[in-house]
């Protein structure tokens, strides 16, 4: 389970994520269209989520 915040937060990042993709323009502009102030509060955002999932099995696996 997940607080609302959290939730409010996944879909976020992943609409941004799905623009990043997509090529739709600087991050400054993704980031007003998910909802941040900024593209560094944006690209902070993405990088604690990143940390957060951890390495894939397969590279941890491949580390070792």
């Amino acid at each position: 389970q997940c607080t609302p915040m959290q939730f409010v937060r996944a879909r976020r990042l992943a609409a941004a994520r799905r623009l990043r993709a997509s090529g739709q323009g600087p991050l400054q502009a993704i980031a007003e269209a998910v909802g941040y102030a900024s593209a560094s509060a944006l690209a902070y955002a993405l990088r604690r989520e990143h940390e957060r999932r951890g390495r894939p099995v397969a590279a941890r696996a491949a580390a070792h």
